[in-house]
């Protein structure tokens, strides 16, 4: 793991080796993404494409957001990309036993209604263009729970959806 860099020092070597690129709209959407996700007060972690077992990686604080890119086509209006982005918190389990039948012994609705509010704060946000770029969200977003009961305890949300890009003046 010592050649791991973080998406944040390789948006920064890409976009200095990469300054007069045309056709840099991806790295411009991701980056943008990346923000939204960062300037959000519950975020604490911001991967990208990592792996299941990569999540579990130590210096990872939760809450956690990935970006995951999902695929992408060509368009006369512009390039297209589809994501999915997950937001994941640990669920804390109360010592307590508790006998309430719905609500349980732990935090799992606050964590999904947390992890919730990350997702509609990026989805809000992506409406808006980037400097030199068009954003337009397409129609058909889906949000689904995600529970990881498991060794891991991270529930939240993952989000798809798909982004066409276009550059100004083109």
């Amino acid at each position: 793991f010592s050649n791991i860099i973080t998406l944040s020092d390789f948006l920064v070597i890409y976009k200095n080796k990469n300054k007069n690129m045309v056709g840099n709209q991806y790295l411009e959407l991701v980056d943008h993404i990346k923000k939204i996700l960062e300037s959000n007060e519950y975020v604490n972690t911001v991967l990208y494409a990592r792996s299941n077992e990569n999540d579990l990686y130590k210096k990872n604080i939760t809450p956690i957001a990935h970006i995951i890119p999902t695929g992408t086509s060509w368009t006369r209006g512009g390039m297209r990309f589809n994501f999915e982005v997950g937001v994941l918190d640990i669920v804390n389990k109360s010592n307590n036993t508790s006998f309430e039948k719905f609500d349980g012994n732990d935090d799992k609705i606050d964590t999904h209604n947390a992890t919730y509010y990350v997702i509609d704060d990026l989805l809000s946000k992506l409406q808006y263009g980037i400097d030199e770029f068009v954003i337009e969200l397409g129609d058909n977003i889906s949000i689904q729970p995600i529970f990881y009961s498991g060794m891991n305890t991270l529930d939240g949300w993952m989000c798809s959806f798909t982004v066409t890009v276009v550059k100004i003046g083109c």
